[in-house]
Parts: C-alpha cells; structure tokens; sequence
C-alpha cells in the first residue's frame, strides 16, 4: 500500500512539476515575446515583415531602454534599417546613445546610419569624436575610411584627398579601398591623378594570383571608362 502511495506521490509530483514549469516558460514567452520576436527577425536571412517590424517600433519608442533592454533596442534599429525605415532606425538610436554615451559601438551605427542618409554634418560631428576615444588601431582605420567617405559625399575634395591617402597609407593592402579612391578622383576630373591609381592597381594584381577574378575584371572595366 505504502509502494502505490509513493508511486502515485511521485506521478503527481511529476505532473505538478510539468505543469508549474509549463506556466512559468509560458509566461516567459508572454513577457519577452517582443524581444524573441525581434532575435528572430534580426538573425533571419529573409527580409523582415514591414507592418510587424513598424508595430513593434510603435511599442517600444514609446519607451525608455534601460540597460536590461538594450540589446532588444540595437536589435529594433537593424532591423528597421533592413526594412528601409531609416529613419525610425536613427530616432532609435538616438535614445539608446542618450541611455549609453559612452558605448562606441552604438555611436558608430548611428553614424553609419546618418551617413547612409546623407546627413553628412551629423554624421562627420560623430564620427570624429569616435575618433578622439578609438581603442584599437582597426578602429582607427575603419573611422579614418569613413571620415573619407564622408567628405567625398559632402563634395569636400581636398578633405576627401586627404583622408584617403592617410588610410591607404596606414592599409596599403586594402585593394577595394584603392579601387574607391581612384574611382573617386575620375568622378572628379581628376583623371591623370585616377590613371596613375589604376595603373598601380593593375601592377599590383599582378603580383597576386588571387588577384585574378571579379575584382580584376571591375578594376578593368573602371580604369576604360
């Protein structure tokens, strides 16, 4: 009698078990259902849901991100961009900066994503303090790069000029970068200056047998226009 007690003791233990388990992971999937929802869809390789993506964006900016939901917050501002509300990606970023000044990594999206818009003043602001408190030296390359890129779509030449040379001195093995450049300087006019790049790109390729391909095939059909 006491052996049937005990096995039916520990049948309901068991079922009570799974059933106090059950509510607590459903509760879990309840409360951060908005968060699992923007995982997915950031690590999905296929386009978000636009109306999905914009009711999420309509809950959360009414919202202050604390440190807890940060990353849901990050997440929110790719995916909005991937959805082309960019945007509604920089006011989201905007708010974690202003939660986070110090964190670098979400300074740097949001200068990317002012920079992707054309807002080239705001973005320059950023990305040259960026530069004053860079850690590592790749860092400093990429912010050098974009400081380039970024003049070059303001229409400052002479700025644009020089910050490509300065990273093209610090990469000198960065072929694609080369490739922008001397790209730049022919949509400039300045096509002595581009021919000379071009040329240097071609001798360079070939020294490299891995240089052969694609990026052999553009730097051609750039250097004949």
């Amino acid at each position: 009698m006491d052996t049937i007690k005990l096995i039916r003791n520990r049948w309901f233990l068991l079922a009570f078990s799974v059933f106090f388990f059950g509510i607590i992971w459903c509760s879990f999937q309840w409360i951060y259902r908005d968060d699992i929802s923007l995982y997915a869809m950031d690590r999905d390789d296929k386009p978000p849901d636009t109306a999905k993506v914009m009711v999420l964006y309509k809950i959360m900016i009414r919202t202050k991100p604390d440190p807890r939901k940060s990353r849901s917050f990050y997440c929110l501002a790719k995916v909005l961009a991937r959805v082309g509300k960019e945007k509604e990606a920089i006011r989201v970023l905007r708010k974690l900066v202003r939660v986070a000044p110090k964190d670098r990594k979400l300074r740097l999206r949001l200068a990317v994503e002012l920079h992707n818009q054309k807002r080239y003043k705001e973005a320059e602001r950023l990305f040259q303090l960026l530069r004053k408190v860079q850690k590592t030296n790749e860092e400093k390359s990429f912010l050098v790069l974009m400081v380039a890129r970024n003049a070059a779509k303001s229409g400052l030449v002479d700025k644009a000029t020089q910050r490509y040379e300065t990273y093209l001195k610090e990469k000198p093995g960065d072929r694609e970068a080369r490739l922008e450049y001397a790209d730049y300087l022919q949509g400039c006019g300045r096509y002595q200056d581009a021919e000379a790049r071009y040329e240097k790109l071609i001798e360079l390729l070939k020294e490299e047998p891995e240089g052969k391909g694609d990026f052999a095939r553009k730097l051609l059909l750039n250097a004949a226009r």
